[in-house]
This record gives C-alpha cells, structure tokens and sequence, in this order.
C-alpha cells in the first residue's frame, strides 16, 4: 500500500471543519456584539436600584441610630454622589468638635443625586421622627441612561422608595 499525505483524513470522519469553527464563532460573536448594549443597559439598571436601596438603608440607620442614642441623628449630602451620617449629640443642626460621623459613603458606579427636598441635609429626632416639622425629605437619584428612582421619608420618619 501506499502511504500518501491524505491516508490519514477519512471522508467519513466525525470531526468538524474549520469552516464550520470559523461558521460556529461568528454566529457566537454576533449575538455577544448585539448583546452588549442591553447589559450595559442592565448594568445601569442595577446600578441605580443599588443605590436607591443604599440610601434607603442608611436613612433606617439614621433613623434607628437617632431613636436608640436619643439624640438627633443627621443625613448630609455632600455633593452629588457623596453623603455622610451625623451624630448630632447636642441637636443644634450642624457638626460641632467630636461628633461623631459615619461614612462618607458614595453613590454606585455614575448614579447621582438630581433633587433634594428641602435641602443637602435632614435629622431624625430621638422619636424616629423627622426634625422639620410638617415636612417630608425627597431624595432622587439618576444613572447614565437619565432613569430616575428615588427616595421620601415622611414626617413620621417613615422611609419609602419610590420607582
């Protein structure tokens, strides 16, 4: 018999070509390129409930912190995408040596403050209660792609998110 360069390959082999790998890798490629804007998309999405959330907790915690030390508790924005919580032990409305700070914490990803009701801060009084009397706190915040979630805390202290 004679061994020649193409004894090896079988007609009937169960391998593939590397026309079809090549056939098979753009069809995976194409649907990852078309993929990409929803995730990114998604990604935002997430982005802003994160911090949507993150804010709400932190409020509770203002909240909780201002009942169980019974003293003012204060939540202040910074800027855009920073805030800190205030350990407002004499209840004066401003920070004063040795008080105490938690935080700063910052906003996810490109998440940012666009509004805040009425203004970059708020306390809880040591009854869980808002401080400012007959008035409710609006927070809402924005990701890249302009959608818009935010968060009220009501006179009562109660915290809600708003979609």
């Amino acid at each position: 018999m004679n061994a020649g360069i193409g004894t090896f390959i079988r007609r009937d082999s169960r391998g593939i070509t590397a026309l079809e790998l090549i056939v098979v890798l753009s069809i995976v490629g194409l649907t990852f390129l078309f993929s990409l804007p929803g995730m990114a998309g998604y990604r935002d999405s997430i982005e802003l409930n994160q911090a949507v959330s993150q804010v709400a907790g932190h409020m509770a915690l203002a909240r909780q912190k201002a009942v169980t030390e019974h003293n003012d508790f204060m939540f202040v924005f910074t800027n855009d995408v920073e805030y800190f919580l205030l350990d407002d032990d004499n209840s004066n409305g401003s920070q004063d040596p040795g008080e105490k700070t938690l935080g700063p914490y910052r906003l996810p990803g490109t998440v940012h403050v666009t509004d805040l009701v009425p203004g970059p801060s708020f306390s809880f009084s040591p009854s869980g209660m808002l401080r400012q009397a007959g008035q409710h706190v609006a927070v809402d915040l924005t990701n890249a792609n302009g959608t818009t979630k935010g968060v009220t805390v009501w006179t009562s202290g109660s915290i809600e998110i708003r979609t």
